[in-house]
């Protein structure tokens, strides 16, 4: 199985539904998920500070490569389940808290 990261650019392009060269708030969003990266609510609110809430392509990339940097990775995450996990199971609000903080 193949997991080579998406282009930006034709992710950029994609989520771009009205084609004017921006992105709408959701359509960032979106964006930002559809090219592997993670976002919090917090996330999304600093780089839409930082980047512009209706980002060019060159900002949607540079947005991109913060978050990225910030992705846990997944020996990380199974970690952290594990310190969650109570005999073996894990519970739902455990992992809400991990899906939603990582």
């Amino acid at each position: 199985m193949s997991t080579n990261p998406l282009d930006p650019d034709q992710v950029f392009a994609y989520s771009d539904r009205d084609g004017d060269g921006k992105l709408t708030k959701e359509e960032f969003l979106q964006a930002l998920r559809s090219a592997g990266a993670c976002p919090t609510a917090a996330d999304l609110e600093e780089v839409c500070k930082t980047f512009s809430s209706t980002p060019t392509p060159h900002l949607f990339k540079e947005a991109l490569k913060v978050l990225l940097a910030r992705k846990p990775n997944p020996s990380d995450l199974a970690l952290r389940l594990g310190g969650l996990a109570q005999d073996g199971l894990v519970d739902a609000d455990a992992l809400r808290f991990i899906a939603t903080n990582f």
